[in-house]
């Protein structure tokens, strides 16, 4: 038996075990977790008895706006080697550790956004795990179009079921 949660984002069963979903490449800002629906994990259970063991399939990038920012309304990450961060990808639901295979369809970045400006906190993006070998590049967008860009311009590994804090969105105060 095989499980992925939330069932909504599965878009098809790609011959048992394996599920295709779209991680967004946007996705929309919630204080103190990530975009509702992208808490995705898989299970599998080989017995009648139904005892699934659901394991995390993304990783995720947390920051924290500060109370002296007070007009953040996007946040943009990107690989800078041009690996996939979101979009379609194939999931094999029976591995201890759940990899997510990106297809052509997927995107080198992942957008956070939000209709009025983000209230101080925490923030999480949910983005395919993976290892970025030229780093990720960071780009914090306030209400008025200013940017500005933070980069690990080293080789970053993100594991699925990770939190990577990146710390406190800064630069545009």
């Amino acid at each position: 038996y095989y499980a992925l949660y939330p069932a909504s984002q599965l878009v098809h069963w790609d011959a048992f075990p394996y599920a295709n979903i779209i991680i967004p490449g946007v996705q929309q800002a919630i204080k103190g977790s990530f975009a509702n629906k992208l808490n995705t994990a898989v299970a599998c259970a080989d017995t009648d008895d139904m005892a699934f063991s659901f394991k995390n399939v993304l990783g995720y990038v947390k920051f924290t706006v500060p109370e002296s920012l007070t007009d953040l309304v996007e946040v943009e990450i990107e690989a800078i080697g041009g690996e996939k961060l979101a979009g379609w990808c194939v999931v094999d639901c029976t591995l201890d550790k759940p990899y997510a295979k990106v297809s052509s369809q997927s995107s080198s970045y992942v957008r956070l956004q939000s209709e009025s400006p983000m209230a101080p906190g925490s923030y999480y993006m949910a983005m395919i795990p993976g290892t970025y070998s030229a780093g990720l590049r960071f780009s914090f967008k306030n209400s008025a179009g200013q940017r500005a860009v933070k980069n690990i311009s080293s080789k970053v590994t993100l594991s699925a079921g990770q939190i990577r804090n990146i710390g406190v969105a800064k630069g545009l105060i």
